[in-house]
């Protein structure tokens, strides 16, 4: 994917106003705002896309002047950012500001992994009836644009906890807890269970697969879907995607829902 071109101008400036020379933070934080509305008003302007896209590149450059407390309005307003809603250009520079931040700088990283993790699944919305991964009957599929946000998140997840060695339990504790309530739709329950299969799959999810393993089998347990250790054991190394697995447990939860109580 196309990144924004660096701008050594305006990577001057945001380097200054980090520093909070004058007003100059001000007006950063003025300017972020401003390119925020605009590309969020209209994620197919180009032009307010790739100005909002250069703006996080050039803050993401500055990152190692980032400070808590000092920036934190800063940092809200970029992690703020919708990632399903934003243009694909904006989500990778939110993405990439977000991994730089965590490295740069730990006391930024539970608010990191917390875009991070929340992202896993959309923001709730009406269902669409064009969509085929809300179709209830049929086998469940992603969307494309799932597809591609769950890509770069991953992507950017799984170089975070290749590089930052308290990631990974750090992190763990905010997946655990963020599981979907058992009445939110399949889709919901498949986007993130396939999240974590391949979290369990990457080799950066190494130090905490077995947790992750048992905590989808304790949620699956909780929506009453009848599984086999077999289904997911093979998770690391076996020729199953997470998509295949997150399949077989629906499609075994609507037979297990559908077939008569014992009498």
């Amino acid at each position: 994917m196309a990144r924004p071109a660096g701008n050594p101008e305006l990577n001057s400036f945001v380097a200054d106003a980090l520093l909070k020379k004058g007003s100059s933070y001000d007006e950063l934080k003025g300017l972020l705002a401003e390119c925020r509305k605009r590309a969020e008003l209209d994620p197919a302007d180009d032009e307010a896309v790739l100005q909002l896209s250069t703006l996080i590149a050039s803050v993401t450059a500055n990152v190692s002047a980032i400070r808590e407390g000092k920036h934190q309005a800063l940092v809200s307003d970029i992690l703020g950012i919708r990632v399903w809603s934003a243009a694909p250009m904006v989500l990778t520079a939110v993405l990439e500001f977000t991994r730089n931040l965590v490295v740069a700088n730990a006391a930024f990283s539970h608010t990191c992994f917390q875009l991070l993790v929340y992202s896993f699944t959309p923001p709730p919305a009406p269902p669409n009836p064009n969509d085929p991964s809300q179709d209830p009957d049929g086998p469940w599929r992603p969307a494309e644009q799932a597809v591609a946000v769950h890509f770069s998140l991953l992507s950017v997840l799984g170089r975070v906890l290749g590089l930052v060695p308290t990631a990974s339990t750090n992190i763990l504790p905010l997946i655990v807890s963020q599981m979907p309530h058992k009445v939110r739709d399949r889709n919901t329950q498949c986007l993130y269970l396939s999240a974590l299969f391949r979290i369990a799959e990457d080799r950066s999810g190494a130090p905490i697969r077995e947790a992750l393993l048992t905590a989808v089998v304790e949620h699956l347990l909780s929506l009453d879907v009848e599984i086999k250790w077999e289904d997911i054991v093979d998770v690391p190394t076996g020729g199953c995607t997470a998509t295949m697995h997150c399949d077989n447990a629906s499609r075994s939860a609507r037979w297990r829902r559908r077939s008569p109580a014992p009498v």
